[in-house]
């Protein structure tokens, strides 16, 4: 059980939730920051394992997602304003809108982690890798990726794509995250 001097500040835990949000995405092109996705949902792992109340996790999750996709789709703010003509407020607006809903991956992931965590006691090592795959098949996405793509650099990690797709890339590199949970 997590007791309250385990728990961090709200302001730490929204920090961390960004770093792993800018780790993701400084890891995809065209950052050149190739090894970022080997340690990038350490710290969202540290905020969800150290936040007791189930409700403030998933605003942590929620806040990294955003984080990550406001950086990974950089480029999707002048081509929503580019494409619909839409004024440069109503661009920002659905921009930040596509941005949460495609976001909520990592709310879905932060839950199975935190549930299993929390109430099942189940070993990071084996949660991690799941929850992520199990997200990112049953969440439909309007801009279909998924975290598969940091491993690009890497081919012998892309070696296991023959066999699993990109999902068994995506659990390899999740597995390499954070094994002393």
């Amino acid at each position: 059980m997590i007791t309250l001097k385990d728990c961090l500040p709200v302001w730490l835990n929204l920090s961390l939730a960004a770093a792993t949000g800018c780790l993701w995405f400084l890891n995809t092109p065209p950052f050149p920051f190739h090894g970022c996705a080997w340690i990038a949902m350490v710290p969202l792992m540290v905020v969800i394992d150290r936040t007791r109340s189930f409700q403030r996790a998933m605003l942590f999750c929620s806040w990294a997602g955003l984080v990550t996709n406001l950086g990974g789709f950089y480029w999707l703010l002048a081509t929503i304003g580019l494409f619909t003509g839409a004024s440069k407020h109503l661009s920002v607006v659905l921009y930040f809108a596509l941005c949460f809903y495609q976001g909520l991956i990592f709310v879905l992931f932060g839950a199975a982690v935190h549930i299993l965590r929390h109430r099942g006691r189940v070993p990071m090592a084996l949660v991690a890798p799941l929850a992520i795959v199990a997200a990112e098949l049953v969440f439909p996405l309007a801009f279909p990726n998924n975290l598969a793509i940091t491993q690009a650099w890497y081919p012998l990690v892309l070696q296991i794509a023959d066999l699993t797709g990109p999902i068994g890339c995506e659990c390899v590199a999740a597995y390499g995250k954070r094994r002393d949970l």
